[in-house]
């Protein structure tokens, strides 16, 4: 049976070329991580009260306003009420 061109005998020089060539991905594999995260890094985010305005139904945004509204004043009532 034929052997490959690229085929050593030799065990040391196996175990060398292994850990050279893993040295060698890792590296390219680290670099690749590394520009995709930048590349990632860079892209805008959402608009979050754009999204916000086309999900909720408006309904729903009046009734979260109106909440937020009566917690407000429940809230400044409470603080007045701890100052006397």
């Amino acid at each position: 049976m034929a052997r490959a061109a690229f085929f050593v005998d030799n065990r040391s020089m196996q175990r060398t070329s292994v850990l050279c060539l893993s040295f060698v991905l890792t590296i390219l594999f680290a670099w690749l991580l590394e520009f995709c995260l930048s590349d990632i890094g860079q892209l805008e985010g959402p608009n979050l009260q754009e999204l916000r305005a086309q999900i909720v139904p408006a309904q729903l945004q009046e009734q979260r306003d109106a909440i937020a509204t009566e917690l407000e004043t429940t809230e400044q009532e409470i603080s007045s009420q701890q100052e006397d």
